[in-house]
């Protein structure tokens, strides 16, 4: 019987395993246009690092997907303390930081560059369910309470119906995408947000399982 095992792997950015975070990178460059002008493309290898992955107190939560021998990256994202000079506080972003006083606390952390393989399935789900887990794991060991970050407006609705406590803190910014914007916001890492994670696992577990049988 071939059995998938879905597993978390949360590392220090600079002891990350280098397949890993080599398909990280990969997952990263899909959500960029090539000709960005704020981020770091490697179109030869087709990836997407800056200077945040590699230091030591930026941490990588990472969801894996093994088949036999095989092994996939599904789901993955960075996560950073405030009280360090943060992604957050790049040019890039002014657009949506330059009206607001960013956090400054142990209490804060930056979460970003959360990327999936782009087909929607119960695999994603499974895998973004536990970087959710990894998130509040870290939370836990680290001390914070809270994460800050850029959503769009259709995640930004998603936290709301699931009742994770979440609150926006910049004006919405149209991207001029159709139907998109996007917000910077403040997320509570707290029991509502774990049980969602654990609800939306055992979602997604149970469908799959019941595909197999």
């Amino acid at each position: 019987m071939n059995t998938t095992l879905y597993q978390p792997h949360t590392c220090c950015a600079t002891a990350a395993p280098s397949e890993l975070k080599e398909q990280y990178g990969q997952l990263r460059y899909k959500d960029f246009r090539p000709d960005d002008p704020y981020v770091s493309l490697d179109h030869k290898r087709q990836v997407e690092f800056d200077d945040y992955d590699s230091r030591e107190s930026t941490l990588l939560l990472l969801a894996t997907m093994s088949k036999g021998r095989d092994t996939t990256l599904v789901s993955g994202a960075r996560i950073m303390p405030t009280t360090e000079p943060n992604d957050i506080e790049e040019p890039s972003w002014q657009y949506l930081t330059k009206d607001i006083e960013l956090p400054k606390s142990p209490d804060v952390w930056v979460c970003g560059r959360w990327s999936s393989i782009k087909e929607k399935s119960r695999h994603r789900q499974i895998c973004n369910s536990l970087v959710m887990l990894e998130i509040h794991r870290a939370s836990i060991e680290h001390g914070f309470g809270f994460y800050f970050g850029v959503t769009t407006k259709q995640g930004h609705e998603w936290f709301d119906k699931v009742g994770i406590g979440v609150e926006a803190c910049s004006p919405e910014f149209f991207t001029g995408r159709e139907n998109d914007s996007i917000y910077l916001i403040t997320v509570r890492v707290d029991d509502r947000y774990v049980q969602v994670a654990h609800d939306k696992h055992k979602e997604a577990a149970m469908s799959l399982r019941s595909l197999a049988a």
